[in-house]
Parts: C-alpha cells; structure tokens; sequence
C-alpha cells in the first residue's frame, strides 16, 4: 500500500494505495503515489494510543499504582541517565478500560494502513507474534508446512503449540551459500504429499533481504485450501515505496507479522501481527495475543508503534526516498573497498523485486577473515556497529538517518583491514548447514519434554536433539529437538564458535555440550 495523503479543508487526510513502478522504470526517481479516500474514519494524522499517554502527563497525576518508580522519582540514577527523564514520565499505568479503548484505536489505524481487518500491537517483538497465530491456528498432532529458515520463535512455537512441522526447504545459490527463497513448485509438491495440512508458515524477507514470490505462494496454498502465513518481520516498510519488494499481505498472504523497530522507527521489541478473516478465525487470534502479552505492558513500547504509524502514513514515502538514495551511496563506496564483495540480485540471480535494496549483504571471505571477525573488529577499532554477521558475510541495514559521515567511517575502516592471505572460510556452508533437511524421530515438543542427558557435541552425531542450537544472527535453528544431529552440523557449529560467533537456545553456551533425548 504505497502511498500519500491527499485532502482538503479541515478534512482528514487518508493513505491510499498506489500503483507499483514498472521495473522498467526504477532507474530513475519514483514517481508520486495516487491519491484517493479508503474509507472513513481513518485519520492517519492521529495517535490515539501516544496522545492518552501524553493526556496523563499533563494532569501531572498522584500515582499509587505500578511502575513503583513513580516517573523516576524512585528510580536510580544509572537508569535515568540510560532512558532520560521523558521515557520513566511516559511509563504510566492508564485505567484499563481506556487503555483497551485507545489501544484498539491505534490498532485499528494500523490495521488500515497496512490493508489488515484487524492489527495487534505486540510489545514481546514478532517472536511473540509467531507464538500467538501458531497457538490460534494449530492443535497439537496438526501438520504445518514450515519453511526451513524460520526464525527461532516460529520453532518454539511449535513446541507449544504440539503441531508436526513439514519442513520446506528454500532454494540455494550454489556457489554464494544464500538461501534464494521458497519455490511455488516445491509448495505445491509438499502441499501434494501432505493433505491434511492446516497452515503453511514463511519467511520474507530472509535475513539476507532476499524475498520469496509471497503472490505465486498464496496462490499454491490457497488453491489447496490452506492459509498463508509469513513472518515479515524484516519487511515492515515495504507496503511504503514503489521500489521496494511487495509487501506479504498485498500479494495475498492471509496473516502476517513485522517487527516495526526493524525499519519502521518504533522502540526494540515492538511488533505489528495483521491478520485478514478470510480463512481465519480474527478473534482466536486476538484471543491468543492477549493470552501470550503482559498484562503490564511498557506504554511508551506500544505507543511507538502508533507514532511510527502516523510518520509512515504522512511521511514514509520520502522517508524511504531518503534511505534508498543512502544505500545506493554506501554500495558505491563499498563497491571499492578491496576484499569486500557487494551481494546483489543480480549476483543470486533474482530479480530486483525479489531483493530488499535497504539490506546490504558483503561477503568479506576475501579479506581471510570471518565475517565474525570483521564485524568485531569494526565495533573494537572504528565504532562502527554492523547489523549483524556470519562465517563469510556482513549485513548491513540502511536507515533514512544514515549520512556520508557515517559511511565513509564504514569504508575506512573495512579499508583498514589488511588482506590476510588465503579465504578463512572452509566447510560447510551456513546455509546449507541450517536449511538442509534432516531425519525426524519425533516431534519438537516430544523431544523438548523428554527424558535427556548431556553428552559432549561430537558424541551427539546420531543421537536426537532434545534443545536448539541457533546461531545469532541470523536466528534459524540449526540443531532442532526432535531431529538426528549429523556431522555436518556439528562441524559447522564447531566453526561458528571457533570464530566467536553466539550460539543462542542450548544449554551450554560453550556448545562443548549438548543435550540428547535419553537412548
């Protein structure tokens, strides 16, 4: 739903869809979105949910209820210097019947902008997201079609949920170790194969920015009767701008969940779900988030996600604008670095649509070092933080705030890293070692719950998992309860710590040992 506001007089301004740029015509400027009315009574101008927070701090109220920090007063001094005075102020408790009044506002703006029949403010990130539609849609022994690089959170719920995971995995590049998305054949083969199926879960974009046909999928899955549901949370901008991949829920998905503090401009761990009613049940679902969040929510958390809602609808256009034109300075600048290797659509092969321009991958293998590596370097030396990285790659994400300054400290400094010899990557590839299927010899939840004893990695080569294993980021579990571990997963873990990446899920943070269902 790309769009700008049109109106006049004192009439609220409304955001409409806009036709997409043909690819024919992205080289050049974007033309302007156009212009129309949805429906009344969404004024996108508005906060509902901000302005009553801001409404309690004006009647400077005498607090005798929680946060006991009573707008900081009572808090420490460490604290208030981290969050500032305006942030421990904001963190009120309004009576409940207001705030479910006002939040249901705000959600109901969100659900319009973004094309839903109802939207949720999420305060527990997309993770809780998963967790709630997974727990509204599926019973314990359902089977789910789940594609492979599915984030942690989508795993765990599966272990509550007690469905049956069918794995699906994505296409990968042969030589660059990417995941190229999940095939409308592959869909319609697993959905073939496995009737009863109840919900099929994805992810797009991927952690690399790289998206699926989200349209030629819905259409698969719908013709099988069955709903869609994507994990966008790397793509809560993208309804936004006309150069951008199409969002999940326009190209027909039937829920979806985004993490807005991605690149949308709310608070961490804020989140949208937006659901359509169609072939779901709206308020099981509604029903499920409210059963998963705090009863205590953080204000201040939620009311970002209305106020990054309304600068979205006034302003994410240029917004966007702005960052598109940063990420095509920094690919320049870095197209020049030595040892650095820009990865691009054309590079996957894929085309431009499929490929999220604010996400930019390097491969950094050629330097001899880790893409670990080089990301701690980059933080230790030069104060530059990057997204986050792998055994070979940097991810980088562009922001509309992102200036020449900073790039340039970027460049400098991957410039300043000598070239050291030989690529240090060897063995498995991460993508092949987190996609490739494995034998099953239970479910997630059988295996979460079981009986299990700790052996060291190596000796748990055929063993069953009973924990995760997931390398951060980019979050996808490699090892995962209920499959047989192999050695291919073992080395490549082996590889992640060696090279002081985090492995998040296991016990044993060390991963010198792992838990195994009990022989």
């Amino acid at each position: 739903m790309n769009g700008r506001l049109t109106g006049a007089g004192e009439q609220p301004l409304h955001v409409v869809p806009a036709p997409r740029v043909p690819q024919s015509l992205r080289t050049s400027s974007p033309a302007p979105a156009a212009a129309g009315v949805p429906g009344p009574g969404h004024d996108q101008r508005r906060a509902p949910l901000a302005e009553a927070v801001e409404r309690y701090r004006r009647r400077s109220t005498v607090s005798f209820h929680c946060p006991a920090h009573r707008g900081g007063r009572a808090a420490d001094h460490v604290l208030r210097g981290l969050v500032g005075q305006e942030m421990l102020t904001a963190d009120v408790w309004l009576d409940p019947a207001e705030q479910h009044r006002v939040r249901r506002e705000a959600e109901d703006l969100a659900a319009a902008l973004w094309g839903a029949d109802r939207a949720f403010f999420l305060g527990n990130g997309s993770s809780g997201g998963n967790h709630a539609f997974l727990l509204a849609t599926l019973r314990p022994g359902d089977e789910v079609v789940v594609a492979r690089d599915a984030h942690v959170s989508t795993l765990m719920a599966l272990v509550m949920t007690g469905a049956r995971p069918v794995w699906i995995t994505p296409d990968l590049h042969p030589t660059l170790d990417t995941g190229l998305g999940i095939s409308p054949a592959a869909l319609a083969a697993t959905l073939e194969e496995h009737p009863r199926a109840r919900l099929v879960v994805l992810v797009s974009p991927a952690y690399s920015g790289v998206c699926s046909d989200v349209s030629a999928l819905a259409d698969v899955a719908h013709a099988a009767g069955v709903p869609l549901f994507v994990d966008e949370a790397w793509g809560p901008h993208l309804p936004f701008h006309a150069w951008l991949p199409t969002d999940a829920l326009a190209a027909g998905a039937d829920a979806v969940v985004t993490s807005t503090h991605k690149l949308a401009g709310s608070l961490s761990q804020s989140a949208l779900l937006l659901v359509r009613g169609d072939r779901l049940d709206v308020e099981a679902v509604a029903t499920a988030v409210r059963m998963t969040a705090s009863t205590s929510p953080l204000l201040p958390l939620l009311a970002s996600i209305d106020t990054c809602r309304r600068r979205l609808a006034l302003e994410g256009h240029a917004l966007l604008d702005r960052a598109l034109a940063g990420a095509g300075r920094l690919r320049e600048r870095l197209a020049r670095v030595p040892g650095v290797v820009l990865v691009g659509p054309g590079d996957l092969g894929l085309r431009p649509t499929l490929v999220d321009p604010l996400k930019v991958v390097l491969d950094v293998t050629a330097l001899g070092r880790t893409g670990v590596e080089v990301d701690r370097l980059l933080r230790e030396r030069c104060a530059v933080a990057v997204e986050g990285s792998d055994l070979r790659r940097l991810y980088l994400v562009v922001s509309p705030q992102d200036d020449d300054a900073g790039l340039d400290r970027l460049a400098a400094g991957l410039e300043g890293l000598r070239l050291r010899g030989a690529p240090a990557v060897r063995g498995p590839g991460s993508a092949a070692a987190m996609l490739r299927p494995r034998e099953r010899a239970v479910s997630p939840r059988i295996a979460w719950f079981a009986r299990s004893e700790t052996v060291p990695l190596r000796a748990a080569v055929g063993r069953v998992a009973a924990e995760l294993a997931t390398p951060y980021p980019p979050g996808i579990p490699v090892l995962v309860p209920g499959e047989v571990v192999d050695a291919a997963q073992v080395a490549y873990l082996e590889s992640v710590v060696s090279a002081g990446g985090h492995v998040h899920g296991a016990a044993d943070a060390s991963l010198a040992t792992l838990r195994v269902m009990t022989a």
